[in-house]
């Protein structure tokens, strides 16, 4: 299984609505996402289908992510958490769009930045040593493993967190910014190679065929 509209949210007791994405919709979304308006309607078009409320909910979410093999609590919380960027317990359309388009075309800077949001636990902008460890942990738990692509291997989530605050924490305070976190990580390939959550299957592009 892959991370898109298909199989997520068929409860027809939550919010939303199936009607077709009108056009100021579709001019916003071309906005905030990678994707054109045809590509937009399209992906509506399979929502609709596969999610009639209109919305997901966090029981739906964390029910396809276990399906998948993805049994952390915690990992399913943080990925949750990122869609559901208005914070109702729900995904719209609109925060699935967005998520996916960043997920699977975005830039660099775009995944570090979503990345980074699920790092940041609490939510203040910064990241700490605990909150990196935690989230390494449970990233360890599902992957097994934190090896990246040129062979440098982590033997825990420790020592992934001391090269990590190594390579951003210029400053020396304890904590990583959003800028800091984005220059080191464009610095240190190693780094960023383990802070791409969503790769290596997780997550595909559902209009790939369709461009």
């Amino acid at each position: 299984k892959e991370l898109n509209a298909v199989g997520m949210g068929n409860n027809p007791s939550s919010k939303g609505s199936t009607s077709s994405l009108s056009k100021v919709e579709a001019d916003e979304l071309e906005n905030l996402t990678h994707y054109d308006q045809n590509e937009l309607r399209e992906l509506h078009r399979q929502w609709k289908k596969e999610v009639p409320s209109g919305f997901i909910t966090k029981k739906d979410f964390k029910e396809f992510l276990r399906d998948m093999g993805m049994t952390d609590d915690f990992i399913q919380e943080l990925i949750f958490n990122c869609f559901d960027s208005d914070k109702d317990s729900n995904i719209s359309f609109k925060e699935f769009a967005i998520s996916l388009s960043v997920m699977t075309r975005g830039n660099p800077d775009e995944k570090l930045e979503f990345s980074f949001r699920m790092y940041d636990l609490n939510g203040d902008g910064h990241l700490t040593r605990r909150e990196v460890t935690q989230v390494l942990q449970s990233l360890h738990s599902v992957t097994g493993s934190l090896v990246t692509n040129s062979g440098k291997s982590y033997a825990n989530a420790e020592q992934f967190t001391d090269d990590f605050f190594e390579s951003m924490d210029y400053d020396d305070n304890g904590r990583v910014s959003l800028l800091q976190y984005k220059e080191g990580a464009k610095k240190n390939l190693d780094i960023f190679e383990c802070l791409k959550l969503f790769e290596n299957g997780l997550c595909t592009d559902p209009l790939k065929d369709r461009k």
